[in-house]
């Protein structure tokens, strides 16, 4: 299931899933960016747009936050975290 995802879309499914999960609270686009290392937002804007279309997430226009359709499984969450940790400790 997680193969149709592109290692970005997994990255910010991962954040989502785990800052929800952990606070029941969607992260920011810049609290995304700044945890993929990215120089600005739109790269999460792209991957959001894609998870959507994916239909992984829903987004309403209208409100802040998303929906998690499907979830990532709990090993995939868990390598995609250690990922995003080790790229962020290498910048």
């Amino acid at each position: 299931m997680t193969t149709s995802l592109t290692p970005r879309e997994r990255s910010v499914l991962a954040i989502l899933q785990h800052r929800i999960d952990e606070t029941a609270i969607c992260p920011t686009f810049v609290e995304m960016r700044d945890a993929l290392g990215l120089k600005s937002p739109s790269g999460v804007h792209a991957a959001l747009q894609s998870l959507q279309e994916k239909k992984w997430i829903r987004r309403d226009r209208h409100r802040q936050g998303v929906e998690i359709l499907q979830r990532l499984p709990e090993a995939a969450l868990a390598q995609a975290l250690r990922e995003i940790e080790k790229g962020a400790k290498a910048s």
